[in-house]
Order: structure tokens, then C-alpha cells, then sequence
């Protein structure tokens, strides 16, 4: 599923960045689960790992546990 981006995990990034600037999602907000988020994108679960903690990087987005 390789889209424009070039990565699936750029894809999977440029999908999560593209809910917040839309306000599907806001701040306090949960993330989809790493396995649906995978499912819905049909990409391994450690790629959404992956973009997720780029985007925790990039302080866009933060882990709580």
C-alpha cells in the first residue's frame, strides 16, 4: 500500500497528521489501537509503531502508559 509519501510508515504519519489537522482529532484524544490502526491500513503493527513514535519525536502526538 505504498501511497505517494513513498514509506508506509510516511503513509501512516501523513494519515494520523491529516486527522488532527481535519479535528477528527484533538488534543486528549486517544490514537486507534496500534493492531487497528494496522488493520485499517493494512500495514505490519510495528510500522504504526514506528510512526507513531516519529511523531512523538516530533511532538505531535504523545505516549501516556
Amino acid at each position: 500500500m505504498k501511497g505517494r509519501s513513498g514509506t508506509r510508515t510516511a503513509d501512516v504519519m501523513s494519515a494520523v497528521r491529516a486527522k488532527v489537522v481535519g479535528r477528527a482529532l484533538s488534543a486528549g484524544d486517544r490514537l486507534p489501537s496500534i493492531r487497528s490502526l494496522a488493520a485499517t491500513m493494512d500495514v505490519s503493527p510495528s510500522t504504526v509503531v514506528e510512526a507513531y513514535d516519529r511523531l512523538a519525536a516530533e511532538g505531535l502526538i504523545r505516549a501516556r502508559r
